[in-house]
């Protein structure tokens, strides 16, 4: 229901900020209805207080993972106003959107994994692992090649110095989208504490880091935290995996004999135009 409001947004004729929070508070209480209707078809509600203190504690962990994650992936644009002129900003905002182009798969792929790991399928979570990793690494690829020559063209002339950034971010986004992945696996398989030690150790390196060479390297100094930042947090869920589910570190990370066959195929299929 979020993405109700910048529609909405998009149909005022004056929005304000006092209209924007209104209209996301709105869609979220909207969305909230759903819930509430599976509830009211529960005859009776039961309160056990050994389950309650459990899923206190697994909540408190997993919430604390997502919040760390949110942080780890926001904080440089948080920091940045106040360390580096406006300019530099700009320049890393358009590095930061354009570098994030595979973010919608990998957050569909997280999304679809949680419930076939949580349901028994330990398997899924490294075969998802490395074939995720491979298919953003090929598109980090594409990006950097193709985008650009295009930046001065959609962006302006102003904005080809956000180029080298994108170019570190697009490295960025492969450890980023091994530890989304392996997040959703872990606190599938009730390991969210793994996912919350590697989303703060992020910050301990983030925070410093940002701090000391914002103010001298700005948005090139930002980019190279964030692909230190990932894969620190990618090592620390790696080690958990491994242990979680049995199996060794490159089962996460290379890709079998027959899925690369398989991805061959579904590559040919698609530049024959066959569906």
């Amino acid at each position: 229901m979020s993405d109700v409001a910048p529609v909405a947004l998009a149909a005022a004729r004056e929005p304000t900020v006092g209209s924007a929070a209104a209209a996301y508070l709105l869609s979220g209480l909207f969305g909230s209805l759903v819930p509430v209707q599976t509830i009211r078809g529960v005859r009776r509600l039961t309160f056990n207080l050994r389950s309650s203190a459990a899923a206190t504690r697994f909540g408190a962990r997993a919430w604390l993972g997502q919040v760390g994650g949110i942080a780890n992936g926001r904080l440089d644009q948080i920091l940045m106003p106040a360390l580096v002129p406006s300019r530099e900003l700009g320049l890393y905002v358009v590095a930061v959107t354009i570098a994030s182009v595979a973010q919608g798969l990998i957050q569909g792929v997280s999304t679809a994994l949680f419930p076939r790991v949580a349901a028994g399928d330990p398997d899924l979570a490294a075969r998802t692992c490395r074939v995720t990793v491979l298919l953003v690494s090929i598109a980090a690829i594409i990006v950097a090649v193709l985008t650009p020559p295009m930046i001065p063209f959609v962006f302006g002339q102003d904005f080809r110095a956000a180029a080298p950034m994108m170019l570190i971010l697009l490295v960025a986004t492969i450890p980023l989208a091994a530890t989304i992945v392996l997040s959703s696996a872990l606190v599938a398989v009730n390991e969210p504490a793994a996912t919350m030690r590697a989303e703060l150790a992020g910050l301990a390196v983030t925070i410093p880091a940002l701090i000391v060479f914002l103010p001298s390297f700005g948005g090139l100094a930002a980019a190279i935290v964030s692909v230190v930042a990932y894969s620190i947090r990618f090592a620390i869920q790696l080690v958990a995996a491994r242990r979680a589910f049995s199996r060794p570190a490159r089962s996460f990370l290379l890709l079998e004999g027959a899925e690369v066959g398989w991805l061959l195929s579904q590559a040919r299929r698609i530049a024959s135009g066959h569906t």
